[in-house]
């Protein structure tokens, strides 16, 4: 059987051809129109049957991104009024006109999602900026053009000021006390971590790092502390009852006057001292040098300003210190506030120069202690000038014997005694 096929003239600018296409979803099937097929070439899962009149036949991809939850119809395609994430196709035919450009295209469409984080931010009080303290929403727009929610708590940290304190006398260590670090809204302490110490050694700096943390965010601080030994020494003075000023001298924690006490008055009252003699002796009978020098010798009961004799309990302040014939604010030291000085030999804590007899002192300590004797009460004279210095205590050990701290110029240690409070010494104070 033979078949013919008849070309009429068709102008060049047309182009068109007569057909029928049958398309379906197997890739082996074939189409033609005048010879030329067309939908091997494509390999799209697509089925139309229509008897139509094929021009050039055309095959396009569209590619198109939308975002979750937002309603697409563009193209004349719609997915839906809400979307989810994935990806969307859609394939299409067109059939234009008799002369016109029939047409296949696959749509794509790439959903993004809307993402939905949380946010916290711990910031300095200082660098709020924008932000609002406490929970907030913002939308924020991403790289694909859809909006991020952020769910945000905003924190306002406050570091603690940095700590230069003054220490009371005679205190080695203080509590470690800070405010911390503030936050607002309020945290747990659990959220609160620091390295801080305690206790403080006075004199010594320290560096307090003070860690924040919440909603795995971090925030930190540092601190610098430091405690100080009060004023002391280097042109800090004491004034007696009569205005005899006194040099001082620290020792570990506490405060010492450098000389022993001159006063015959009680300062702040004005009374006079009942008993406050110099050391006199045919010996050493310079009652001005040996004044000078080695300053008054006073009863106990003088010294803690007691009358003479008595069984009174002692005139003391709060913190339970004797201020006696002491400057206003010093005191008549116990014996547990000897353990600083016990810890210098002998020759550490003497005053230079030739005062002491024996080996020549080094006052490494500067205490300067001076070898002012005694007087001997029951024997009535006055004794160890040079060799010997004695210092009333405020302790007692009954109600006839008091106690003083003790050195010799052949002992190598500062001792304790205890002897008839009727008996004359030194007396040098402590602060209070």
């Amino acid at each position: 059987m033979f078949f013919f096929f008849v070309m009429y003239g068709v102008p060049d600018s047309v182009r068109a051809q007569s057909g029928f296409s049958v398309f379906h979803g197997d890739l082996e099937a074939t189409s033609y129109t005048c010879g030329e097929f067309f939908y091997n070439k494509y390999h799209l899962e697509i089925f139309v049957s229509e008897g139509v009149e094929q021009a050039y036949l055309f095959c396009d991809t569209i590619m198109d991104d939308g975002c979750e939850g937002v309603a697409y119809s563009q193209f004349g395609i719609e997915y839906g009024d809400t979307l989810v994430e994935g990806t969307y196709t859609t394939s299409r035919y067109f059939h234009t006109a008799l002369y016109g450009y029939d047409s296949i295209f696959v749509h794509l469409l790439h959903v993004f999602p809307r993402t939905m984080t949380y946010d916290t931010l711990l910031l300095a009080e200082s660098d709020l900026g924008s932000y609002s303290i406490g929970e907030s929403v913002d939308s924020l727009y991403s790289s694909h053009g859809c909006d991020s929610v952020v769910f945000r708590m905003v924190y306002a940290v406050v570091c603690p000021e940095d700590v230069q304190e003054v220490s009371p006398y005679g205190v080695t260590e203080v509590p470690f006390v800070s405010s911390g670090i503030s936050v607002t809204p309020l945290l747990s302490d659990e959220n609160i971590i620091s390295d801080a110490p305690p206790l403080l050694i006075v004199g010594v700096p320290e560096t307090v790092t003070w860690i924040l943390v919440a909603g795995g965010d971090t925030f930190s601080c540092v601190q610098n502390v430091q405690v100080d030994y009060p004023p002391c020494g280097d042109g800090f003075t004491a004034e007696d009852g009569d205005g005899n000023v006194y040099e001082t001298v620290r020792i570990g924690a506490d405060c010492w006057l450098k000389q022993n006490i001159k006063a015959t008055h009680y300062a702040g009252t004005g009374d006079t001292i009942p008993v406050s003699d110099i050391f006199c002796a045919d010996v050493f009978p310079d009652t001005a040098s040996n004044l000078q020098h080695y300053g008054r010798l006073y009863s106990w009961y003088s010294a803690v300003g007691l009358p003479e004799n008595s069984t009174d309990s002692l005139p003391s302040n709060a913190d339970g210190e004797v201020q006696g014939v002491c400057p206003v604010g010093w005191h008549l030291p116990t014996a547990s506030e000897l353990a600083t000085l016990q810890l210098y030999d002998g020759p550490s804590l003497k005053v230079e120069g030739d005062l002491w007899i024996g080996e020549r002192p080094t006052d490494e300590s500067r205490f300067s202690m001076a070898p002012g004797g005694m007087y001997n009460s029951a024997l009535d004279r006055f004794e160890m000038l040079k060799a010997y210095a004695y210092c009333w205590l405020a302790d007692e050990e009954s109600s006839l014997v008091g106690c003083a701290m003790f050195l010799k110029y052949i002992c190598s240690e500062l001792e304790i005694t205890c002897f008839d409070k009727n008996n004359g010494c030194s007396v040098r104070c402590a602060k209070d």
